[in-house]
């Protein structure tokens, strides 16, 4: 789950791809810096080109494939869903069994958030494709995070090519 999310992240990151990590900065009871690390930055994941494609591909996804259910109110989002049956302990795989998966990201044109959804051995009688199970909980988990980290929709007829704001508390 780790690397798909680093993934995911490396895409909305333009293809950057950046060391996960816990704790980007240690202060002490003051709010005096005691800590900070610098990201650790890799190569590109792709060409320039390729990254921007793969981007317009996912943003379809949810926009108008089997992503629809990750949707985030008043943000454009991109992302894939994916289903795959769980390996079995001799090999193959178990019948009936399956993993439901949702990576993207959100805002679309300006990311603050990757997310890597996995769900393992959902209830069948409920669903286990990936859009059906995992991609709502992208739609849920995005949304309420936007709202606390207090970014918001920029309005007017056109919101579609211009970043979201971030709004901080007074």
């Amino acid at each position: 789950t780790l690397q798909l999310g680093m993934a995911t992240a490396a895409m909305a990151n333009g293809g950057r791809w950046l060391a996960p990590r816990l704790v980007r900065t240690v202060r002490d009871v003051e709010g005096r810096i005691l800590r900070s690390d610098a990201p650790d930055a890799r190569a590109s994941v792709g060409t320039p080109a390729a990254v921007r494609a793969m981007a317009e591909i996912m943003e379809g996804v949810v926009a108008r494939g089997t992503g629809g259910q990750a949707a985030v109110k008043y943000f454009r989002s991109a992302g894939k869903t994916g289903t795959a049956q769980i390996s079995g302990p001799s090999g193959g795989y178990i019948k009936g069994r399956y993993n439901a998966v949702y990576i993207g990201w959100t805002p679309a044109e300006a990311p603050v958030l990757a997310m890597a959804i996995v769900i393992h051995d959902p209830d069948p009688s409920l669903g286990y494709y990936g859009g059906a199970v995992a991609a709502p909980v992208f739609g849920w988990v995005g949304a309420e995070a936007l709202r606390y980290l207090r970014i918001v929709a920029r309005s007017g007829p056109d919101t579609s090519s211009r970043a979201p704001i971030v709004r901080r508390p007074a």
